[in-house]
């Protein structure tokens, strides 16, 4: 890549074109008309993106396609990441404003899913029990995945501990980090799941915005 960045305005796209030709490559290679640079696509998909899609797909199968009706809407709504689209083709695209939790943590989730509806228009009581997000005045999801790369898992549960705060609506956190060396026989990956703790006293209006503790349910 320094290489050809070094290189940059001697060739054109046509070049690049013929190039590809010449090698056999018949996609992942991006040519900007505007630098001149040349740039690769990465494949199969960067492991970001991937985990996205396995989560993603796996909670839709188990949780949304089983009840699925003719005629009828999800029993849950995707809400994914608004401020960087996904580059997978499978993965739904934004269909909800950034999100802004408490400790000024300003975090689209890379993926996440709430009940629909939500709040119900047709059960007053339950609208009630709704909290909506103060900024941006929309329900919160319930249950959040945050997918990292090369990132300390220490960050992730900073994030994690408001995120599952008593601020926010979020039930069901479940984080993984992996992180990429030389050779993929040395790539590592840590995952946690963690939940709500239900159970907890009403915190008075001083308490931290990250009470109440949360509960691990398992690390890998």
């Amino acid at each position: 890549m320094q290489a050809l960045a070094g290189l940059a305005g001697t060739f054109d796209w046509i070049g690049v074109i013929e190039w590809e030709d010449e090698v056999g490559l018949q996609r992942g290679v991006l040519f900007d008309t505007d630098t001149g640079l040349v740039t690769f696509e990465e494949w199969p998909l960067e492991p970001h993106e991937g985990i996205i899609w396995e989560f993603s797909n796996s909670f839709s199968q188990q949780f949304i396609n089983p009840w699925r009706q003719p005629g009828a809407v999800p029993n849950f709504q995707g809400v994914g990441s608004a401020c960087k689209p996904s580059k997978h083709h499978l993965v739904p695209e934004a269909n909800a404003v950034d999100f802004q939790y408490p400790g000024n943590i300003k975090k689209s989730p890379d993926c996440a899913f709430r009940p629909l509806p939500r709040p119900n228009p047709n059960n007053p009581l339950t609208a009630a029990l709704v909290q909506l997000q103060p900024v941006f005045g929309v329900a919160w999801p319930t249950i959040v995945l945050e997918a990292r790369q090369s990132q300390p898992a220490t960050q992730l549960v900073g994030i994690r501990d408001f995120v599952l705060g008593w601020r926010t609506q979020v039930n069901i956190y479940f984080t993984v980090s992996f992180n990429r060396n030389t050779t993929p026989a040395r790539d590592t990956w840590w995952a946690q799941l963690a939940i709500r703790d239900v159970h907890a006293p009403t915190p008075p209006p001083t308490v931290d915005d990250r009470y109440p503790g949360c509960v691990v349910c398992g690390v890998a």
